[in-house]
């Protein structure tokens, strides 16, 4: 059995004057933050499903670059992840200063502006628009690092666990911010510019260690010194600056870093070991051991397991905790599963790159057709391809928290009151647990297409394949295992890209609704005629869809009835046929 458990004390991990998105100074920023960077997720999978199931809108969206406008807004609404971990730590720990106001405020207009700058460019080609857009992005890039420095010298904050990610945070900003200097003087290659990459790849880790730190004061409230050890932040942190000290001090650099943001290798400028390398795997060894501590941690301070004779049960508290200790499980697991995978079996030699080559978005490059594709020359593994699903996660772990910060004070205790508003608000608070849940059905399909093709820790595994969202695309043998792969493939997409939506509306309708309607009414003005003809295209499509579908549903539910009314009344005449035939009989006889 599995019920919820009762409402907590409200002193047990959480703060007084914590009602509502926007009242505490840096949850608005995180909430207009996530809601850029997972509305973009969402318009790029509601395209992207719509073209391979619709071939009227593939038809239409042909010749467009529309795929790779989007991914070059996701990639530059990328700091967004990192900034909106940095607010809501701020904000819980009760540190959100003008500093970081200001500078929140600040980076985050430019990396929405930046995004939007994307987005624009495919829209107004030509070569003085490209070159005006490469002055403009520079110019963000700038604004972008003033914000970054600004929050750098912000409050710190209380507990343990919070500071802690609070300064491993802050060296992200530092990276993020010399990669945004970088790109705004035009620097180029050099041992600072392979530098700055290569601490990007370890920085890359922020948001998540920033969303396990919120979990678990979430969970447990304020922590003392003595969680210090079971802290991955202190070790990550530590792990940033033994990367920067080979490459300033020995004068190395990391081999294969397209391998994973802990999984690589320190070499010398001959090829050879560096001499730090020995302690790169401790301090990885002390990463991997922290995040299983602090990942059971949640995970004890959420669940609740009580056996007796008749049984057991499985208590928890409030929905968005439970889905966030949940998802942290699966994102730090996959990790754990990854480093395990990786130190058992024979791993290929090294593929050197360039210092200055693109950081990979979410450490994977995904190709045209959506799935993934090959990294750095090396073949990609089960769990390389499950880390890919996990690794979007980290910002839905993030709104998780967010949507947890806006409830009233009364459910963040776990309290449920039976008004008519709070019943019609819940699918807009919990939009984000049905998410979450499409992030494990994701995993859980995958894993077991892996086991079906025996493919399973091997380092040569078959890519599976899948679409825009990640979800996999499973054609199985045999008309019950097809429907059955068709129906949960269905019914994934419905909770990712419908959870998402009710989420992103929950966590403020004004902003959400303003920033896509704004954006997109100024690309629409911008466009040629030729791109409102394209984009008419798409909304007319979109919408005889959505009616046909509606449509569908209706004729299926009306032909149902029938067809159950028709069976009642078989029934029904059945039965008067089976009283009737003994007095049809008698008055024979």
């Amino acid at each position: 059995a599995a019920r919820r458990r009762p409402p907590r004390p409200a002193g047990r991990g959480r703060r007084a004057g914590m009602s509502s998105v926007g009242i505490v100074p840096g949850h608005g920023s995180a909430a207009a933050l996530l809601q850029a960077q997972l509305g973009l997720g969402i318009v790029l999978g509601a395209l992207g499903i719509g073209a391979a199931s619709n071939p009227e809108l593939r038809k239409t969206l042909a010749g467009t670059p529309w795929e790779s406008t989007l991914r070059a807004a996701a990639q530059a609404v990328g700091p967004a992840s990192t900034l909106a971990a940095f607010a809501l730590i701020q904000a819980r720990g009760g540190a959100a200063d003008s500093l970081t106001s200001i500078g929140l405020a600040v980076a985050g207009v430019a990396v929405v502006l930046s995004a939007f700058l994307a987005v624009l460019g495919p829209v107004l080609s030509g070569a003085a628009g490209a070159a005006r857009f490469s002055t403009a992005g520079r110019v963000l890039s700038s604004v972008c690092t003033f914000g970054q420095a600004l929050l750098l010298f912000g409050a710190t904050p209380a507990g343990t666990q919070l500071f802690c990610a609070s300064m491993f945070v802050r060296l992200a900003l530092l990276a993020q911010a010399f990669a945004a200097a970088k790109r705004a003087l035009a620097l180029g290659p050099g041992r600072a510019s392979g530098a700055v990459v290569e601490m990007e790849l370890v920085a890359s880790l922020a948001p998540a260690i920033g969303g396990l730190a919120l979990v678990d004061s979430m969970v447990w409230g304020q922590s003392g010194v003595l969680t210090l050890p079971i802290q991955p932040s202190v070790y990550c942190a530590a792990l940033v600056a033994l990367v920067a000290f080979v490459r300033f001090g020995l004068g190395g650099h990391i081999a294969d870093p397209g391998r994973s943001e802990l999984c690589f290798r320190f070499k010398s400028e001959e090829g050879a070991d560096a001499p730090m390398e020995p302690v790169r795997v401790a301090v990885v060894g002390m990463v991997y051991l922290s995040m299983a501590a602090s990942a059971v941690r949640v995970l004890a301070g959420t669940f609740t397991i009580q056996a007796s004779a008749g049984g057991f049960s499985i208590e928890w508290g409030e929905p968005l905790t439970a889905s966030a200790a949940k998802l942290v499980a699966l994102i730090f697991g996959t990790y754990i599963a990854e480093f395990v995978s990786t130190s058992m079996l024979a791993q290929e030699d090294p593929v050197e790159v360039p210092p200055d080559a693109a950081k990979q978005i979410n450490g994977l490059e995904m190709s045209g057709t959506s799935t993934p594709v090959q990294s750095r020359c090396r073949d990609m593994s089960t769990m390389d391809c499950a880390k890919a699903l996990v690794a979007p996660a980290h910002t839905l772990l993030l709104a998780l928290v967010a949507a947890h910060s806006a409830l009233p004070e009364e459910q963040r205790a776990g309290a449920f009151g039976p008004s008519v508003s709070g019943l019609a608000a819940l699918p807009f608070r919990y939009g984000f647990v049905m998410a979450a849940a499409a992030v494990w059905l994701q995993v859980f399909t995958l894993l077991m297409y892996a086991f079906s093709q025996g493919s399973t820790g091997s380092s040569r595994a078959l890519e599976p394949p899948c679409d825009i969202t990640g979800t996999l695309l499973w054609d199985a043998s045999g008309t019950i295992a097809r429907k059955v792969t068709s129906s949960v493939r269905w019914s994934t997409l419905a909770l990712l890209e419908g959870g998402l939506l009710l989420g992103c509306v929950g966590l403020s309708p004004v902003t959400f609704l303003a920033g896509g309607l704004v954006p997109a009414a100024c690309l629409y003005a911008m466009a040629s005629p030729e791109g409102r003809e394209t984009a008419n295209a798409i909304v007319m499509v979109g919408a005889s869809s959505l009616f046909s579908c509606i449509g569908d549903l209706i004729e299926q539910r009306r032909l149902a009835a029938e067809a159950a009314a028709a069976k009642r009344a078989a029934a029904v005449a059945k039965a008067l046929e089976a009283e009737s035939a003994p007095a049809a009989k008698a008055a024979g006889g």
